[in-house]
């Protein structure tokens, strides 16, 4: 080999060499999702930390999932009985899940049991106000009662029969009706008070998914009437301390991540809250060590 070939061979090495680095130093991090050596999916669903599968993969026994593994594909459910088991839809690290809730039917629905939504009492959920109270039927009134807290919430839905032979996709009214829930909302009974349809149904729902779901639709009624749930958005809270949650105190100095500990007036723990999130540049999981990656925009 002369000379210039062997300069060639080397100016070709140190070329691969930096090409290969630069692929490796561009390709993005994986992003955290769930505890190291814990699960991070059941089936389709993601199941981020605090949530978990699995003997010390989850905060408190409130976020234990569930994973139904003999359906395919597989479906999480909330752990305790006290919350019917719920289907977990979506859980947003943001403080947010999404899962089916039951549809309750009026007494004269022959082919249906009557359901509640689950009572989540003292757990750390409540309901969120992106949903909406929904009543579906013609000439009904239903109503959502809550005493929690030592207050009684009660919220009334008037649906009128649509003369018109094409029924409105709107539910404003003429054969759906719907109202907004207050604040912390975390258990209710619903009761129908005058029905004249043989069968009708209220349920609390996730108003983005509904107004999706009843787009251009021209039977409302007759769609719901095949369903048993609808997906509903609950908010989860933290009452927990850093220590609790990250298993150390150090992740104060951690500049990716901004954890705030405060009291939480509207809850029934003696505990503070902890809310935690990546900083400005950093993306990911902030509940976990490590878990929101990326680059500060300050030095």
């Amino acid at each position: 080999m002369d000379v210039v070939q062997f300069l060639l061979h080397i100016t070709l090495f140190l070329w691969y060499i930096s090409i290969s680095t630069a692929i490796v130093a561009a390709a993005p991090q994986q992003t955290l999702i769930a505890k190291p050596n814990c699960p991070s999916h059941c089936g389709n669903i993601s199941i981020p930390y605090p949530f978990g599968i699995g003997a010390g993969c989850f905060v408190d026994d409130w976020f234990k999932i569930l994973c139904n593994e003999s359906v395919s594909p597989p479906k999480p459910f909330l752990n305790l009985t006290s919350l019917n088991h719920l289907e977990v839809l979506e859980i947003s690290i943001a403080g947010t899940l999404k899962v089916r809730n039951p549809i309750t039917v009026s007494d004269n629905c022959s082919d249906k049991p009557i359901r509640q939504a689950a009572n989540l009492g003292v757990s750390p959920f409540a309901f969120s106000q992106k949903n909406k109270f929904t009543v579906v039927g013609c000439g009904v009134m239903a109503g959502l009662n809550s005493s929690s807290d030592g207050l009684t919430i009660s919220a009334t839905c008037l649906s009128q029969c649509e003369i018109a032979s094409n029924a409105s996709s709107t539910c404003n009214g003429l054969d759906c009706s719907q109202v907004s829930i207050p604040s912390f909302l975390s258990t209710f009974d619903t009761s129908f008070i005058s029905t004249t349809n043989p069968c009708n149904y209220a349920f609390l729902a996730d108003q983005d998914w509904f107004q999706s779901f009843t787009y251009n639709l021209t039977n409302i009624s007759a769609r719901i009437s095949d369903m048993d749930d609808v997906p509903a958005v609950l908010e989860w809270s933290l009452y927990h301390s850093i220590l609790d949650v990250f298993g150390t105190s150090s992740i104060a100095s951690d500049r990716s991540v901004n954890c705030l500990e405060y009291n939480d007036t509207s809850s029934t723990y003696n505990s503070s809250r902890l809310e935690c999130f990546c900083t400005t540049g950093f993306e990911g999981n902030p509940y976990l060590i490590e878990g929101c990656q990326g680059k500060p925009l300050l030095p």
